[in-house]
């Protein structure tokens, strides 16, 4: 049931939510349809041990009310038992399963329609098919059965014949070999004959319980998925003009970036409040230390000239106001990460200190550097350091024994990120 909790408070704001237009970024476990389904109906659950392991299912349905239908829809009937029209009953939309080591895994209804019974036993149907499924009890997992298919012979809206066919494999170019009528319901006992009695309860009282009332992203890093798809798809592009390539979230230069050089992410917790950034980069090169204008602001730790390291470029962050939104871009300005959520941007002679904030999820100014060098003969000879307040109306000049304790305060500790390629980011 801890499991299920999270998914039933989604479930349950999807109900509560005066949103109109489904945003799939913003939910993990509601797809579209069942997003509009609960503006139009309520929702309920059942917990139930399809599978006979201890560990129960989690049927999320709506519930029914079956109204006179046409003959001619009536060209198959899945059901070895109908139920008297006018009859309301409960509708499984989805079911899902819990293990301890694959974590939650679904079944969904889609366009078809989902009914349970005895032994484990599912009904995945449409007007002219069924496949019929089994939870085993040591996996839990669920196995096929058996596939049918039902042709009818149609005159004046009046079905004259039907042909009844049988598939014993899953594939969609298995061979479907022709049965009798009778064969077909013998089938249908077997399978249909006891339906599952389940007891629904509404979905009520979870969001309260969830850490995540407020949020509706579960998961960021559902959202992120769809960045990272973004920028796998600028990575593949033939496109050469950003303004051409239609995306919400890939910056112009990193699009530009993604021509010449392969992309990379990393998620990282830079607000320390349990949400991951996502930081977007690529492998660099560093120039050679006397062509490189970075060496006017001097560092704690320079990079060996001619190391190759991975650039930060973009980084996105959640909070819950917001959502996901684009928090530092690198711009004309070199990214540098440091522990405790610090964020060193630095440009030729200025350097500036962000961190990221845990409360708000927000990148708030810290510091701004500015050196100024004297340089004869293409080389730097002195230097002179200011610290700069944050609407820049004041520069105070500090020694250099000033400028080196604020450095070391902020950068002394480099954030070791783990870096991957964009191509299938997070399992796409």
């Amino acid at each position: 049931m801890e499991a299920y909790k999270n998914i039933l408070a989604e479930y349950e704001l999807a109900q509560r939510s005066a949103d109109e237009t489904y945003m799939p970024e913003q939910w993990k476990y509601v797809d579209q349809q069942m997003f509009y389904v609960a503006k139009e109906r309520l929702l309920y659950y059942s917990l139930a041990d399809l599978s006979g392991n201890g560990y129960p299912k989690l049927i999320i349905g709506t519930i029914m009310t079956k109204s006179g239908i046409p003959d001619r829809a009536h060209i198959v009937s899945f059901s070895a038992a109908r139920l008297p029209e006018g009859t309301a009953y409960y509708y499984p939309w989805y079911i899902y399963s819990y293990d301890g080591e694959d974590g939650i895994q679904y079944i969904e209804r889609g366009r078809n329609r989902i009914s349970i019974y005895e032994g484990g036993i599912i009904e995945i149907s449409r007007s002219h098919y069924a496949c019929y499924y089994q939870y085993q009890k040591d996996s839990g997992e669920l196995e096929f059965l058996d596939y049918f298919n039902v042709t009818a012979e149609i005159q004046n809206d009046e079905v004259k014949s039907r042909s009844y066919y049988r598939s014993t494999e899953e594939e969609e170019d298995s061979q479907n070999v022709e049965i009798s009528e009778n064969e077909y319901w013998e089938y249908m006992e077997q399978y249909t004959s006891k339906p599952m009695e389940l007891d629904w309860m509404p979905i009520e009282g979870f969001l309260e319980e969830s850490k995540m009332s407020g949020n509706r992203y579960f998961d960021e890093t559902e959202a992120y998925k769809n960045i990272l798809a973004e920028y796998e798809s600028a990575q593949i592009s033939t496109d050469e003009i950003h303004s051409l390539y239609k995306s919400e979230n890939v910056s112009d230069l990193l699009f530009h970036v993604a021509k010449k050089k392969t992309l990379y992410y990393s998620l990282a917790d830079l607000t320390g409040d349990g949400h991951m950034e996502l930081v977007m980069g690529a492998v660099m090169e560093e120039l050679q230390e006397a062509h490189n204008p970075l060496h006017i602001t001097p560092k704690l730790s320079e990079r060996p000239a001619g190391t190759k390291y991975y650039d930060p470029w973009v980084i996105y962050s959640y909070n819950e106001e917001d959502g996901i939104v684009r928090s530092c871009e690198r711009g004309a300005y070199e990214i540098t990460i440091y522990e405790e959520g610090i964020v060193e941007m630095t440009r030729a002679w200025h350097t500036y200190y962000y961190q990221y904030q845990k409360d708000s999820g927000e990148l708030s100014f810290l510091d701004h550097f500015r050196v100024k060098p004297e340089i004869q003969d293409s080389k730097v000879v002195s230097r002179t350091y200011y610290r700069i307040t944050q609407d820049e109306s004041c520069d105070e000049e500090i020694s250099e024994s000033e400028y080196w304790e604020c450095i070391k305060q902020y950068t002394s500790k480099p954030m070791e990120l783990e870096w991957m390629p964009v191509e299938g980011g997070l399992g796409l």
